[in-house]
């Protein structure tokens, strides 16, 4: 992948890396009446990850945590 502003516009500093989603399944106890309990772990699929985009730009992050967006090609 290649981004057009791979510098922070604010300090200066490359990219640390790119805002990310990542889905997961907060598991539950269930109770047969629908009362729930979270279990307080969350299970993580890494392999669906994506890259955040608004309007076709990803985002990134520098490591001050300064985020801004790009234009991208992958």
């Amino acid at each position: 992948m290649k981004f057009e502003t791979p510098l922070c516009p604010q300090c200066g500093e490359a990219a640390r890396g790119t805002l990310e989603t990542v889905p997961g399944v907060a598991l539950v106890d269930m109770e047969k009446n629908g009362e729930a309990t979270y279990t307080g772990e969350t299970k993580i699929f890494w392999d669906d990850q994506t890259t955040q985009e608004t309007d076709g730009k990803a985002w990134l992050i520098c490591p001050q945590g300064h985020a801004w967006q790009t234009e991208w090609t992958r």
